[in-house]
């Protein structure tokens, strides 16, 4: 269930219209805007509630040194969110929130040590909590150079996200130890250049903190802070029917993971690149 109000109606800016001049220079293009616009600033909020179902690799080992309990519950969570976002200049766009949710019964794996080895096991790890600030940005640099009008030049954007997050147990065998794969904080950043809806290039910049693959956060299972950038390009022509697009993929070859199953870790790809054609009929 959810509910949005709009604090603020926005304005458009649909044309340019020339300033004062002497016939000699060139005259200065002033935006013009129009009422009944996107939403300037809207309040939003939301109401949940969420099921989550075991999975085949959850009921079955995979794993020499898997071990799943017989029973296995399904999860449940109450999700809270509330946010603010709007358009307060027309090339500059805005989105902040926070959430809140409890989950009860997750489903995880607790890592085991013994005189028989390391074992990892698959069961309800306890009742946990999930509460965070989410932040987003964009900004049409070319269009603010340009007083709010669109650019003849194209569009240049440069983007923002952040994500704050603080999780924990609140039940069970591991109450008080960190959720898996709960990273502190995720930002991303970069910047997004388009012309005519022909040529398209885009920089993004990944940063993730350490997190731990299992419950009850044994440094065997601790996932490093890694930050990964990636470069893609695309080009469309005939009236935007034919298209090649092409990039990089962890663009400084950066050597990270982000995942440890029950056979160990599993690396991410080094610098990758790749390429293809689109075709619109």
């Amino acid at each position: 269930m959810g509910a949005a109000y709009i604090l603020i109606d926005g304005q458009e800016v649909i044309s340019g219209s020339p300033g004062a001049g002497d016939g000699k220079t060139v005259k200065r293009v002033i935006p013009t805007v129009s009422a009944g616009g996107p939403p300037k600033l809207e309040i939003y909020g939301t109401v949940a509630q969420a099921y989550r179902p075991r999975t085949y690799g959850e009921l079955v080992p995979t794993g020499p040194g898997s071990i799943v309990n017989g029973d296995l519950e399904e999860g449940h969570s109450l999700q809270f969110e509330l946010g603010l976002r709007g358009k307060p200049l027309p090339y500059l766009t805005f989105d902040v929130g926070g959430f809140y949710f409890n989950f009860e019964d997750q489903i995880g794996d607790i890592t085991i040590t013994n005189e028989n080895g390391t074992f990892s096991s698959t069961g309800n790890v306890g009742d946990a909590r999930y509460a965070g600030f989410e932040a987003a940005a964009e900004l049409d640099l070319l269009a603010m150079i340009n007083e709010g009008a669109e650019s003849p030049y194209g569009r240049f954007n440069l983007y923002g996200n952040i994500t704050l997050l603080d999780t924990e147990f609140t039940s069970g065998p591991n109450k008080g130890f960190v959720t898996t794969y709960a990273p502190g904080y995720q930002f991303k950043v970069g910047g997004i250049y388009r012309c005519k809806e022909a040529v398209k290039v885009g920089l993004l910049g990944t940063f993730v903190d350490d997190s731990y693959a299992d419950a009850n956060n044994t440094l065997s299972h601790f996932i490093p802070s890694h930050v990964v950038w990636d470069l893609s390009a695309e080009i469309k022509v005939w009236d935007g029917r034919l298209g090649v697009i092409a990039g990089i993929n962890n663009l400084l070859d950066e050597d990270y993971f982000g995942e440890i199953r029950d056979e160990g870790i599993v690396p991410a790809y080094g610098r990758n690149y790749y390429g293809g054609l689109t075709i619109k009929f």
